[in-house]
């Protein structure tokens, strides 16, 4: 857009020249172009240009636009109510004065019209070279069905809300003194209004304002857990209420907390509502909860049926792995499934021999010496 005055020099390209012009009343034709003499004109010659000075248009869009004059404006005001405090009665609509022409919704063409019934009414008013528009809605008065104030939400601590009332009432006047439709609020409490429609009907409401406690956190999270470290824990809590979320030290968002065989620690639980949040730490600790066997270190392999064998005995039925050595290190003797085996044969040379035993069930290695004797 060229500001006045401004000469155009792109040769190659259309130029935008653009310009708002406000009709004052009276006209009839919206003409585009340039109607002064060459004298008054200013024109500039290009010098790459080997031809006289000429102008040339290219009309793209051109748009009229109807604008109200200043000052003139069309507002019905808030939303109204129909009936009277002692019964039902006619309500009346009044557009604001300064128009040509009114006409209704309802089909009438006054600036004030009366109606009977609840619903939206739409006026057009007519300026004279355009119009403007606007609604208003009309309830059905009932003093017992009108609420002035919706449920509000929970106060945070150090919080400050604002308390709305319905629109479309005169006056607006708080039990504590405070006037006005919204009112702000950071205390918890009961807070009274005392409303009036247009007719001067009252209307009373109040609301009960409490502040959202501490999230809690919830039973059965234990301060100390105390797990064999072959097994893994998985500790189940509730399931939040709507509004509160949890969130483990592991990244884990949900109820529960699943700790893997051997990981000794302190896991935090977060609970979190949207004003603030507590944690409760549960510690794990690990032992070593698995049963110990009873290992001999002298045999007797006479045939006695006595202490012939190497008898290794478990409080529960479960595979042993049983290396034996000989005093120089060979191995000579093994099995992946051990029930008494060894030694076989009563030809089993006497002295000292090693033995390396298993138990994968748990986790334990055994390493230690037994005599064979005869």
């Amino acid at each position: 857009m060229l500001a006045s005055g401004q000469l155009v020099t792109d040769t190659l390209n259309y130029v935008l020249l653009s310009r708002t012009f406000v009709a004052q009343g009276g006209e009839q034709y919206f003409t585009l172009g340039n109607f002064d003499a060459d004298a008054a004109t200013t024109v500039q010659q290009l010098r790459s240009s080997p031809y006289p000075p000429r102008a040339s248009y290219a009309i793209d869009d051109v748009s009229v636009e109807a604008v109200p004059p200043p000052g003139l404006t069309l507002e019905l005001g808030p939303d109204q109510w129909l009936g009277t405090c002692t019964g039902s009665g006619p309500a009346t609509l009044t557009a604001p004065a300064g128009f040509q022409g009114y006409h209704w919704s309802t089909g009438q063409n006054t600036a004030s019209i009366q109606i009977s019934q609840p619903g939206r009414y739409v006026v057009t008013a007519d300026y004279g070279c355009g119009t403007l528009r606007d609604s208003v809605e009309v309830r059905r008065y009932a003093p017992g069905l009108v609420s002035l104030l919706p449920p509000p939400p929970a106060l945070c601590p150090g919080q400050t809300l604002t308390l709305t009332a319905a629109p479309g009432f005169r006056d607006y006047q708080w039990a504590d003194g405070f006037s006005g439709a919204a009112r702000p609020v950071s205390q918890p409490g009961r807070y009274r209004l005392l409303a009036r429609t247009a007719d001067g009907c009252a209307v009373r409401d109040s609301v009960e304002v409490v502040v959202l406690p501490p999230p809690l956190i919830p039973a059965g999270l234990p301060a100390d857990t105390l797990v064999c470290s072959q097994d893994a824990l998985r500790l189940t809590l509730p399931a939040p209420p709507p509004g509160l979320s949890y969130a483990w030290s592991t990244g884990s968002t949900g109820p529960t907390l699943y700790v893997a065989p051997g990981m000794s620690g302190a896991y935090t639980l977060t609970a979190s509502n949207r004003c603030q949040t507590t944690t409760a730490t549960v510690r794990v600790r690990v032992q070593d909860c698995a049963p110990l066997l009873t290992i001999p270190n002298i045999v007797t392999p006479n045939g006695d049926q006595r202490n012939d064998r190497f008898r290794v005995t478990a409080p529960s039925s479960r595979p042993l792995h049983l290396q034996v050595f000989s005093r120089w290190g060979q191995l000579i003797f093994e099995s992946t499934d051990y029930h008494d085996q060894w030694p076989a044969s009563p030809q089993v040379a006497p002295g000292l021999y090693y033995y390396l035993l298993r138990d994968d069930t748990y986790g334990r290695r055994y390493r230690g010496w037994v005599e064979v004797v005869r």
